[in-house]
């Protein structure tokens, strides 16, 4: 466990490697689920709910993030195409007030865990999540087979609340890492910027 500061200093976040560290710190949690790569506008609406939801309740907000991302483990990319490092993703995260990160190695045993064990295992009995935040197109577990339908269920069985953001679009079209990508392969940099907000 460690805590890292933004490049200007603050905030800071707590860093959790495993969920071994995490359960070691286990509170009462409202946690932000997702790869988090570029911490864009979108990204940053998830974080700001959870964030928001947290203080209002007194809870501890955290972000979950995966390292290395899952579209390189699972072959869905030929050459790893990252908007940011970990160190940059996770002080873009903290700036948006989260107090802790939990980074996963996404690794074989990550990838081949189900649905059903994640949540028990790593947002129940490892963090102690009382909120869960996420987009409406997260998929989690093996074969991407969990989605938010799944997450919400799972709540009402381990005694989490289940809170969905909308999507956040930009020139009419939703932002995301995917269209990021695009816009910076295709020389529009301006355009990603913007859906970044930074460099």
């Amino acid at each position: 466990m460690t805590d890292v500061s933004t490049a200007t200093g603050i905030p800071t976040a707590t860093i959790y490697r495993s969920p071994e560290e995490a359960r070691a710190d286990r509170r009462d949690t409202a946690i932000a689920l997702g790869v988090f790569d570029g911490v864009h506008r979108g990204h940053q609406a998830v974080l700001r709910m959870t964030a928001k939801w947290a203080r209002e309740r007194g809870w501890r907000s955290m972000a979950l993030t995966f390292d290395p991302h899952p579209a390189q483990v699972l072959g869905r990319v030929r050459e790893p195409f990252l908007l940011t490092t970990l160190a940059e993703r996770v002080a873009r995260i903290a700036a948006c007030d989260i107090d802790a990160v939990l980074v996963l190695a996404f690794d074989d045993r990550m990838r081949t865990t189900s649905a059903e064990a994640f949540v028990r295992g790593v947002i129940v009995d490892a963090v102690g999540a009382k909120g869960v935040v996420c987009g409406a197109d997260f998929r989690f577990g093996h074969d991407r087979r969990g989605d938010v339908a799944l997450l919400r269920a799972l709540g009402v069985a381990h005694g989490y609340d289940a809170r969905i953001c909308s999507p956040v679009f930009d020139d009419g079209t939703s932002i995301s890492s995917t269209r990021i990508r695009a816009a910076i392969r295709e020389g529009r940099l301006d355009e990603a910027r913007r859906l970044l907000q930074a460099p």
